[in-house]
């Protein structure tokens, strides 16, 4: 099951995050999801690390923010309310999901 974010431009209480695996280095309590993508893409490239272009780091930074805010993210696939209810979520506050 791969979860996208419903709305990049919706900001994440703490703000957009990403841990880069490779190295450990913090992305942290940016308000904007572009801009985290590009800083991610500047570190990798400037550190030969892989996944240095755009849509990659992309990919990424949405995976990351989906599992940790899975509330702010959508399923194409619709297993959305299943993802949610095994992960001790009580539904989808921003899609309007509710798990009873």
């Amino acid at each position: 099951m791969s979860l996208h974010l419903i709305d990049p431009k919706t900001v994440p209480k703490d703000g957009f995050t990403y841990i880069e695996p490779s190295t450990g280095r913090q992305f942290g309590g940016m308000f904007s999801f572009s801009y985290v993508v590009a800083l991610v893409v500047a570190y990798r490239k400037g550190n030969n690390l892989p996944r240095s272009s755009s849509l990659e780091a992309n990919e990424d930074v949405d995976a990351y923010m989906c599992r940790r805010s899975p509330d702010l993210c959508y399923d194409p696939a619709g297993a959305v309310a299943s993802y949610l209810s095994k992960s001790g979520g009580g539904g989808c506050s921003t899609c309007g999901i509710r798990i009873t």
